[in-house]
């Protein structure tokens, strides 16, 4: 009798140590979890920041015509009317 309470005993510590193992709540599926998690916070501080930035660039474009005009020149190649491109052959 004590011989089977031992092999039960035995195989349910067996049974929960392959369940630990192999289960969904595995430690290395927790630590998998919180480095993603990590992961991800990383991500919303830096999409945070770069947001800072833009809505600092975008208010400064409503408020000033003339930042509006070097970010259109600088950025992306706008010409006044009067302007023209020359361009040299080497």
């Amino acid at each position: 009798m004590e011989f089977c309470l031992r092999s039960l005993v035995v195989f349910a510590i067996v049974v929960l140590v392959i369940g630990i193992i192999r289960g969904r709540s595995t430690v290395t599926r927790t630590y998998q979890l919180e480095r993603s998690a990590e992961i991800l916070r990383e991500q919303i501080n830096q999409l945070t920041m770069e947001n800072k930035k833009l809505s600092t660039e975008i208010t400064k474009i409503e408020n000033s015509k003339s930042y509006a005009r070097k970010v259109l020149r600088d950025r992306y190649h706008f010409l006044d009317r009067n302007e023209n491109i020359v361009f040299f052959a080497e």
